[in-house]
C-alpha cells in the first residue's frame, strides 16, 4: 500500500485535523485515510500540540524531522528553529560533524526531542551533502549508526527513518552509485531501517529536462532494489510518478512544500529572512489536471472562466461540495490532500508497473497540453504566472521508457 505522508505548515492545524478525523462514512464501511503519515517539523512540533493530538486521536503515525540541514548554514535568530535544543544560529563547521565527541550529543538531544513529542519512528540527525565525498554525508552515515546505538541502549522500541538528503548532481550519476546510495542504503540496513527516504536536490520544479528526470527514476530504483521500504522526500511533482517506477509513496506538503530545493530552504532561514517558520499565508490550490499546486490569483483567475471550470474544477462532491468555491475557499487544503491521495489510490489499483507508469506518461502528457492553454489564458487575463511545461514532458518520456522496460522483464 503506498503512503502519501504529509508535512504541513503552521496554518494546516484546522485541515489536519478534519483530514485525520474518523468521517462518518468509517461508522458504515471502513475508510482509508488520506494521510499515511504526518511529517511534522521541529519547531511547528515544539509551538503546536495540535498536530501531535490530532495524530494520536486518530490512530495516525508521525515523524518529527529534526531539520538538522540548518546546522549547516547561519539561520535568523527569530525563527522558531532558534528554539530547538539543538539549534545554532552559527554554521557548525563541517570540521565538528566529523568530531566524534560532537556527534552523540546532537543524537541524543534529537532524539530526546522527537520522543517527548509523540515521535512514533526516530529520524537521526541527516546533512545536505554535495557529493558522496562531502564530510555531511559521512557525517549523516555515522549520525545513524549514533542514533541505532542510542535507541537500542534508551528506546529499543522506537524505528528509524533514514533520510539521505543530498545534490542532485552529486549523487545521481553512475560514477557515485557505489559510494553515494549504494552505500547509504548498505550502512543503514545493517540497522535494520523503517523507511528510507530519498531527499536529491533541487528537483520538483517542473522545468527538468529528460535527463535530470530519467538520473531522479534510475537513482530511485536503484535505491529501492535494495530491498528497504523507500519513499521520496519533499517531493510532490514527481511523487506519483517514482511511486509508479516502484517506491512506496512520498512525502509533501499541503499546497507548498511540494518540491525539493535544500538551498532554498535554508536561504528562507538565514539572517533577515522573512518567513523562516513557513507561516505561510494563502496555499496554493491543487489541480489534478495540471498536476501540480498554483497560487490562490491563478487558480480564481481559471476557475471564475466557465469553459476552463469544467476541465479545472475537482469534480469529487466529498472532496469539494461546492465545487470551485470549496477549492479557492475554507477546503483548499483538505482538497489538495485529498485529491493526491485518491490518484495515488488509483495508481495502485493497477495490477502491474508496467500499467501504471503508462498511466502517469499519459497523465504528463495531458497535464503538459492543458497547461499550456492555461498559460494562454493567464497571459490573456494579465496574470504574471506563467507554469513550465518541461517538467511533464519530460516524466512523460521517462515513464514510457520506464513502462518499456517493465514490460520488457514481464515478458
Amino acid at each position: 500500500m503506498a503512503e502519501l505522508l504529509i508535512r504541513p505548515t503552521r496554518n494546516d492545524h484546522v485541515a489536519i485535523a478534519d483530514l485525520l478525523a474518523p468521517s462518518a462514512a468509517t461508522l458504515v464501511a471502513p475508510v482509508r485515510r488520506p494521510i499515511s503519515r504526518l511529517v511534522i517539523d521541529a519547531p511547528l512540533a515544539l509551538e503546536f500540540d495540535q498536530y501531535r493530538e490530532a495524530a494520536a486521536d486518530s490512530g495516525t503515525p508521525v515523524l518529527i524531522d529534526p531539520l538538522t540541514t540548518l546546522l549547516q548554514t547561519d539561520t535568523d535568530p527569530g525563527i522558531g528553529w532558534a528554539k530547538l535544543p539543538y539549534a545554532r544560529s552559527e554554521a557548525v563547521e563541517s570540521i565538528l560533524l566529523e568530531n566524534p565527541f560532537y556527534l552523540p550529543g546532537l543524537v541524543e538531544q534529537v532524539v530526546e526531542f522527537q520522543v517527548a513529542h509523540g515521535a512514533s519512528a526516530i529520524i537521526p540527525p541527516y546533512f545536505y551533502a554535495q557529493s558522496p565525498d562531502d564530510p555531511a554525508f559521512s557525517a549523516t552515515l555515522e549520525a545513524l549508526r549514533a542514533t541505532a546505538r542510542y535507541l537500542r541502549a534508551n528506546h529499543p522500541g522506537l524505528p528509524l527513518v533514514a533520510v539521505l538528503c543530498g545534490a542532485h548532481r552529486g549523487f545521481a550519476r553512475p560514477t557515485t552509485y557505489a559510494t553515494g546510495v549504494d552505500r547509504f542504503a548498505s550502512a543503514a540496513l545493517d540497522l535494520g531501517p523503517q523507511t528510507l527516504a530519498l531527499c536529491l536536490s533541487p528537483n520538483g520544479a517542473g522545468d527538468e529536462g529528460q535527463a535530470k528526470v530519467l538520473q531522479l527514476f534510475t537513482v530511485a530504483q536503484r535505491l529501492k532494489a535494495s530491498g528497504a521500504h523507500v519513499i521520496a522526500w519533499r517531493q510532490g511533482f514527481y511523487g506519483p510518478g517514482l511511486v509508479a517506477a516502484g517506491l512506496d509513496g512520498y512525502e509533501t506538503g499541503t499546497g507548498v512544500g511540494e518540491r525539493t530545493n535544500m538551498a532554498d530552504f535554508a536561504r528562507n532561514r538565514q539572517p533577515g529572512c522573512r518567513d523562516g517558520d513557513g507561516g505561510y499565508t494563502h496555499t496554493p490550490v491543487f489541480f489534478e489536471a495540471l498536476a501540480r499546486s498554483i497560487s490562490n490569483k491563478a487558480a480564481q483567475v481559471l476557475l471564475e472562466q466557465r469553459t476552463w471550470r469544467g476541465q479545472l474544477v475537482c469534480h469529487d462532491v466529498r472532496c469539494c461540495p461546492h465545487g470551485a468555491e470549496s477549492m479557492l475557499k475554507g477546503q483548499r487544503r483538505q482538497h489538495n490532500v485529498r485529491t493526491r491521495a485518491r490518484a495515488l489510490r488509483d495508481l495502485e489499483q493497477m495490477p502491474h508497473s508496467a500499467w501504471r507508469l503508462h498511466q502517469v506518461a499519459k497523465d504528463a502528457y495531458g497535464a503538459a497540453l492543458m497547461t499550456n492553454k492555461v498559460n494562454v489564458v493567464l497571459a490573456e487575463e494579465g496574470e504574471k504566472t506563467k507554469l513550465p511545461t518541461r517538467g511533464h514532458e519530460s516524466l512523460a518520456h521517462v515513464a514510457n521508457l520506464f513502462s518499456q522496460r517493465s514490460e520488457s522483464q514481464a515478458a
